[in-house]
């Protein structure tokens, strides 16, 4: 009895009278009253109390309390009969000291259960554990499975089955799992809950029914390690199939005179989605099961476990969990980190299909097989020996190790060393964009047609053919820039300006006219800028040579058709034809060098998109800061040098998988191998000019243009346009840019966001978000996704740039097709 605190007890205040006749009396209730919200958590929180108080004189007993109690049941054992007697007087003593008396005891050896406490140990007794049958004299479980079997059977007669299958622990995994996936079947024909099943599902499940009275025959040892074990393991299995995926966990121990014991432990599944996903992908999510269901048991059995073996016959996922140095996409990435934070490599084995019990749980089995299935029940057979297979897990099994493509997907036909080539042969036999459209669709079909040995495309071209040959020619006449290569190795390159210097101490007088150079790099967005005292070719060959010896030689290299460029283009032939003359070798080598110049239609500046979109970054801002400001060559030049590193500052990717890792990768990293930090300096942006020495005043422009620059770019990130499809909800995990003022220039505010608060509506629009400094609620319609950035850079710093399709030559009406 549970007494309550006697200036509390006037909230436990009754209304009470025996009849009509007597007045109303008003009683306080002195006791915790069974009914009232708070009636559990004060009943075991007394009891742990209780176990804490008497742990000094009672630890045996104290320990058991706090650890084997569920509600007020306590579930426990010893070693020894000795030891089993002082548990129980520890207990007696322990509940004694709180007025609490113990009653219906049950143990599985007569001699620690007294006459006095009137249990019946014949054959037939059996107790309730928490759900589960217990027999104490042959020590074992078993199940019992009421069934009701009827001529015709709705979805809500097969659910109220299904429930009737209690089985906590797993042991009849194979049962319930086909039982799963006979329920997600009926979900998936729409069947309502009080109609008929079909002919054919009815008689399925009525087998299934009939064989399941068999689950009452089936009798489990309760004792899962040998006595005095030397060696205790735990051997985990999983598995998955298109229906369901599963696994299986079991316990060896070996004693020191070698005798062995395998144990079945325990077992989960989970029905696959009814969205079809690769099986590659369910095993991932079967391992990721077995490593929280190892982790529960280990923690569970408190057994000196010695080691802990992980089995698969998926090559695929062994090698996922093997791999370190890849960058996997976000669905394998995240589960390959909860495998690794509760598991090690070492530990996850190749097995055999046939010796692999997880394919029962993956697949289903009814009871009458499951009875007497010895692969289930005892374990693979190499478990009772030292001799585990073995067989090496290679590092890598497929090339994309995030998705397994397509074998049939003709779109990989072309992807060889000689892609450019025939990319550069079918756009040479004609001008006509759709013509070059349907030979190329016909080239499709006809890959398609000598793989495919039943369905062979025929007829007419359809519209299905005819995109996916418009994007397989896109993703091939655009390959060269977005491949692994180095930085600048395929460039594009504009002038803008004018822009006016002044000498150092000039007052007045002609200022002096200079232009910036812009060098883009096409694959990692890099910039470069440069200044170049006039538009002729022999100050643009001295901008070239000097970008070269600073970033290296460039293999293509794009620009408009400017006199100027067109003219430096034609000084390097000359000087190359100049060298082939006296020596083939030299000639060669120096060939080999060679920058492949690739140039504009006339008066098509849309085409050069890229490079368009920098002198737009750089000019706008440079212009309304500097404005009149005239700067000498040294000022200008830091100036623009600065604006170089802001630009290359730009957050692309998230740099690494891990969601702890707020960085991320910047054009820089391809420059420097690390991110530019600026040199810390004072804010200047609100003091007059006329208090600033002259650098100074080259601080506070480049504050000017970094504030608006940045602020700039995060909204246009974050630009909304009209929506024709709902939008993706913000996801715990997702990495984002939080706008925040007076940052450094080349310094951006990154966070992640911890947790999400959906409305009404269920769209989140507020989310937590966690900092390397702080955790703070954000509205999330101002913060960029991380992971979104490739894409929405891509939108805003490019626009379409057609590399091949753009040096077409012009057609007889003065246009270019593309």
């Amino acid at each position: 009895m549970i007494w309550i605190n006697p200036d509390q007890r006037k909230l436990q205040r009754i209304l009470w009278r025996e009849n009509m006749d007597e007045p109303i009396k008003t009683f306080e209730l002195s006791t915790v009253t069974y009914g009232t919200t708070s009636a559990p958590f004060l009943a075991t929180r007394t009891l742990k109390q209780l176990a804490l108080e008497e742990a000094e004189n009672f630890p045996l007993g104290s320990s058991v309390v706090m650890s084997d109690r569920y509600i007020d049941d306590v579930l426990t054992g010893a070693e020894t009969l000795l030891e089993a007697k002082e548990l129980k007087n520890q207990l007696i003593n322990i509940f004694a000291e709180g007025d609490i008396v113990l009653h219906k005891w049950c143990g599985n050896n007569t001699e620690l259960i007294e006459v006095s406490e009137n249990y019946d140990f014949s054959d037939s007794s059996e107790i309730k554990v928490l759900g589960i049958y217990w027999n104490p004299k042959h020590d074992c479980f078993s199940f019992r499975v009421k069934i009701d079997l009827h001529e015709l059977n709705t979805k809500r007669d097969v659910l109220s089955t299904i429930a009737r299958i209690y089985d906590p622990l797993g042991l009849l995994g194979p049962v319930v799992a086909k039982a799963k996936i006979f329920l997600q079947k009926l979900w998936m024909l729409k069947i309502d809950w009080t109609d008929l099943l079909p002919d054919t599902i009815n008689r399925e499940w009525r087998q299934f029914v009939e064989s399941l009275q068999i689950v009452n025959d089936i009798n489990i040892d309760r004792c899962i390690v040998v006595e005095q074990p030397e060696v205790i393991e735990l051997h985990g299995f999983f598995d998955a199939s298109q229906s369901a995926y599963g696994v299986v966990v079991y316990c060896k121990s070996v004693t020191s005179d070698g005798r062995v014991l395998v144990h079945l432990i325990a077992s989960k599944s989970r029905v696959a989605l009814t969205k079809q996903t690769m099986v590659p992908r369910l095993e991932l999510c079967a391992a990721v099961l077995l490593a929280k269901l190892e982790h529960r048991v280990k923690q569970a059995l408190k057994l000196n476990v010695t080691n802990t073996f992980l089995w698969s016959d998926s090559m695929i996922v062994l090698s996922w969990t093997r791999k370190e140095s890849y960058q996997p996409k976000t669905f394998v990435a995240n589960r390959i980190a909860t495998i690794k934070d509760m598991t090690s490599s070492e530990q996850w084995r190749y097995v055999a299909t046939e010796d692999n019990p997880a394919d029962f749980v993956s697949r289903g089995m009814d009871s009458l097989k499951l009875k007497t299935c010895e692969l289930w029940w005892n374990c693979p057979k190499f478990l009772m020996s030292n001799q585990y297979p073995q067989r090496q897990i290679p590092v890598a099994v497929i090339k994309d190790p995030g998705e397994l493509k397509n074998c049939s997907d003709f779109s990989n036909f072309f992807l060889d060393s000689a892609t450019n080539s025939f990319v550069n042969n079918l756009l040479n036999l004609s001008n006509d964009y759709f013509k070059i459209i349907r030979v190329l669709s016909f080239i499709c079909r006809f890959v398609y047609n000598c793989k495919s040995k039943e369905s062979k495309g025929i007829g007419p071209l359809d519209l299905g053919e005819l995109k996916k040959a418009e994007q397989l020619l896109l993703k091939l006449d655009q390959k060269d820039r977005v491949i692994k290569n180095y930085p600048f190795n395929v460039s594009g390159v504009d002038f803008c300006g004018p822009f006016y210097i002044k000498y150092k101490g000039q007052r007045k007088g002609v200022y002096n006219k200079i232009y910036v150079c812009i060098f883009i790099c096409f694959v990692s967005k890099a910039v470069h800028l440069d200044i170049v005292t006039d538009l002729t070719s022999n100050a643009f060959i001295a901008t070239l040579k000097r970008f070269i010896f600073r970033r290296g030689k460039c293999a293509k290299l794009h620009s408009d058709n400017a006199t100027n460029f067109v003219g430096a283009n034609i000084e390097l032939k000359k000087m190359f034809n100049l060298v082939c003359k006296p020596d083939e070798a030299l000639a060669s080598y120096m060939a080999s060098e060679g920058i492949d110049w690739k140039f504009l239609p006339p008066r098509a500046p849309n085409f050069g998109g890229l490079w368009e979109a920098g002198v737009k970054s750089f000019k706008f801002y440079l212009k309304r800061v500097v404005g009149n400001i005239r700067l000498t060559y040294e000022e200008f030049l830091t100036v623009i040098i600065q604006i170089e590193g802001m630009l290359n500052s730009r957050p692309l990717v998230p740099l690494s998988s891990d969601l702890d890792d707020l960085n991320v990768l910047t054009p820089s990293h391809f420059l420097i191998g690390r991110s530019i930090a600026s040199i810390v300096e004072p804010d200047l942006t609100n003091l007059n000019e006329n208090r600033l020495a002259n650098w100074q005043k080259i601080t506070k422009i480049i504050q000017l243009i970094w504030k608006r620059w940045s602020v700039d770019y995060l909204n246009s990130l974050q630009q909304r346009n009209k929506w024709h499809f709902e939008k993706k909800n913000a996801k715990i995990g997702d990495r984002v840019i939080i706008k925040e003022d007076n940052l450094p220039s080349c310094q951006w505010s990154l966070g992640r966001i911890n947790n999400i608060y959906p409305g009404k509506d269920s769209k989140v629009r507020v989310v937590e978000v966690k900092t390397t400094r702080a955790s703070g609620q954000k509205n999330h319609g101002r913060l960029p996704t991380v992971d979104n950035l490739a894409r929405l850079t891509e939108r805003y710093f490019l626009s379409h740039i057609p590399t091949t399709l753009a040096n077409r030559e012009p057609t007889r009406q003065g246009k270019v097709c593309c």
